[in-house]
């Protein structure tokens, strides 16, 4: 099992709720550096936490947080949206692609970026962030978007495995 001791973990959505608890833990098992990053970043009393702006929806943004933060050990894929409906039918449209973008495509285009990163180091570690409501039906957009992160998060296990990159999903609920 990987261990955090002497790790460099970045967190995405990292301003509040899980992200601020992901960020705290990682430093409380040993990792020595944490980028904290959030649309915008907000200040931290930790040196260890360096606040970094990432906008998961953005290759721009994406490209500048891998050209940032190329020591990278640990990626945690959190940062995450709920559409204003948990109605597949009475969701807007750009409601739905907009969840898609966040809870899908963002850690996805996250884990294709930093991969080089990833597998240049001995024990990496990619951390997607999914829910029970993956498993579970009653979210909507959300719930599906969930689901694509979790068979994504299968892929990539499958194909980071021959680059030393430990993969693996979390279920949160």
């Amino acid at each position: 099992m990987p261990s955090l001791n002497g790790s460099v973990v970045l967190v995405t959505g990292a301003n509040g709720g899980i992200g601020t608890h992901f960020v705290h833990d990682a430093l409380a098992r040993g990792a020595a550096k944490v980028y904290a990053t959030a649309r915008s970043p907000r200040a931290w009393d930790d040196e260890r936490i360096v606040p970094l702006p990432l906008d998961v929806t953005d290759g721009a943004s994406i490209a500048a947080a891998v050209a940032a933060a190329a020591d990278v050990t640990v990626l945690v894929n959190n940062a995450g949206a709920i559409p204003p409906s948990a109605s597949l039918l009475d969701v807007t449209e750009a409601d739905i692609r907009a969840n898609m973008e966040t809870n899908f495509f963002g850690p996805v285009l996250l884990a294709r970026a930093f991969a080089p990163v990833l597998a240049a180091k001995k024990g990496s570690i990619l951390i997607d962030v999914h829910s029970v409501a993956s498993w579970y039906a009653f979210g909507g957009a959300y719930s599906a978007s969930k689901a694509a992160l979790w068979s994504a998060t299968n892929s990539l296990r499958i194909e980071f495995a021959p680059m030393g990159v430990h993969v693996t999903g979390v279920h949160m609920g």
